[in-house]
Parts: structure tokens; sequence; C-alpha cells
């Protein structure tokens, strides 16, 4: 039972590096009714950190019929990352602030 902390720690090792992306505030996406409310935050990730989380969505790959250009999209929950035809990675999540739960960070 020792070498359970020890396997939980390699699994649980972070990455190292710079966040690349882009953040906003704003109100839920497509709810056009929640006006300029800044109650939800958005986090859209590139670059290595959305390699790695793209890599670690336990789902599988299928092709994004919003993008239609054979874009590879995984979405676990609220959690949405794509793998671009170019190799870019992209991640998307949203935060909603007065609940503190996920929610989709990108709509169709």
């Amino acid at each position: 039972m020792r070498a359970f902390p020890l396997i939980l720690a390699l699994f649980l090792t972070p990455g190292t590096g710079d966040l690349e992306g882009t953040w906003f505030t704003g109100g839920l996406l497509g709810d056009e009714d929640s006006g300029s409310a800044k109650t939800h935050f958005y986090m859209w990730l590139e670059g290595d950190a959305a390699e790695a989380l793209y890599t670690r969505l336990p789902v599988d790959a299928v092709e994004d019929d919003c993008v239609g250009d054979g874009t590879l999209t995984k979405m676990s929950g609220s959690v949405q990352c794509s793998l671009e035809p170019n190799g870019a990675h992209m991640c998307y999540l949203g935060i909603d602030l007065p609940e503190g739960r996920l929610v989709p960070g990108v709509i169709c």
C-alpha cells in the first residue's frame, strides 16, 4: 500500500511552462439575456497545456461537425479539447462563478 502514493504522484506530476491562450469574462455563452453580466470566466488554452489536456481526456476523439475541416474533438463534461489538422491543440472551458461549476467554454 505504500507504493500507492508514489504511483499517484507519477500521474499527478504537474507540467511546466507558461500557459498559452486567452481568457475573458461575460455572461453564459449563447444566452443573449445575460447581457453584460460578468458571471462567467472562460479560458481557451493552446500549446503544451492544451495538448496535455487533450491527451489525458478519457474519451474518444470525434470529427468536429461545427468546424468541418477534419478537426478532432474530445468532450468530457464541460471540457472540450480539439486537435486541428495543422497539429495545433485547443481546449475550451468556462466557470459559472456564482455556482462554482464548469460550463462549456465554446458553442457550435
